[in-house]
């Protein structure tokens, strides 16, 4: 009598291969990574386009951020008059040997606000 050789098939799946588990669990690790970090962005858009927003019809104004004026190349924001405290810049604090660049960079317009949110208006 021959000998005959009994083969064993290993089924083999997708979990238990060792190079495509790999691969899968490194898919998910990157999906979820990227729902995070989608969620903070949209976190953080929700809460920049809440900062200036106003329901009790409070007036808007005209605020200098930088130690230059917007008429040498500063920047300006239009806020709530009570956040004005919080955005303006402390001149003080400003070198008195700081060079400006001569540019206009002033919005046009007027600050005003409109459906609770305080922005430039072109006139």
């Amino acid at each position: 009598m021959a000998d005959k050789k009994k083969s064993k098939k290993i089924v083999k799946t997708k979990f238990t291969q060792g190079k495509k588990s790999g691969k899968y669990k490194k898919k998910i690790i990157v999906l979820f990574s990227m729902v995070v970090v989608l969620g903070i962005i949209i976190s953080l858009m929700n809460f920049f386009l809440e900062v200036g927003k106003t329901d009790n019809g409070e007036s808007c104004v005209r605020v200098q951020t930088t130690c230059c004026s917007c008429r040498s190349g500063g920047e300006e924001v239009c806020v709530l008059e009570s956040e004005k405290v919080d955005y303006a810049i402390n001149q003080s604090e400003c070198s008195e040997r700081r060079i400006c660049v001569q540019m206009f960079n002033c919005n046009p317009g007027s600050c005003e606000n409109v459906d609770g949110v305080c922005g430039f208006i072109e006139e």
